[in-house]
């Protein structure tokens, strides 16, 4: 081995973006918010995989071998689920108020990773900005590294530059 010691794989949240077919997770991405519960199930890291893609495919292949790489090798892996995050760093379209990352959530969030303890040698994290109608889970971020979303694409919503 060539002395690396920890990995941090760019995923992506395409891994679960089939749960979208499934409501209220379609009603969510739809901006159909009076057709969402008061609360709803967030979709975790332990979560079965529902790739939206072969392109989601991939990515969990690549988690798959950082597992393996971090159980057979013993480098730390972390995988980072991306949400949407864009060169304008605001929603694009009604799905992104959902999934949306901003550049500097997505920043902290692998400084984070990059900073975390050795004895972290393999996790999952989605990297979603502070978002009201999010599915995806944040907490696990929170409680492994610290890390808390400070941006949200709740304060695009009234935006006439949004896509919708």
């Amino acid at each position: 081995m060539s002395g690396v010691k920890r990995v941090i794989f760019a995923s992506s949240g395409s891994t679960v973006a089939g749960y979208e077919l499934s409501p209220p997770y379609d009603a969510l991405t739809a901006g159909k918010y009076d057709k969402v519960p008061t609360n709803w199930e967030k979709v975790t890291r332990e979560s079965m995989p529902r790739p939206n893609s072969i392109y989601g495919c991939t990515k969990l292949w690549g988690e798959a071998l950082a597992r393996m790489y971090a159980d057979y090798h013993g480098i730390s892996a972390i995988c980072i689920r991306i949400g949407a995050v864009n060169k304008s760093d605001r929603p694009e379209a009604t799905r992104q108020f959902s999934v949306w990352c901003s550049q500097d959530d997505l920043g902290s969030l692998i400084e984070r990773c990059v900073d975390a303890p050795e004895t972290l040698k393999f996790d999952i994290f989605y990297a979603v900005s502070n978002n009201k109608w999010s599915y995806r889970d944040m907490e696990h971020a929170r409680e492994v590294l610290g890390f808390a979303p400070q941006d949200s694409a709740d304060r695009f919503q009234s935006s006439s530059k949004v896509n919708i």
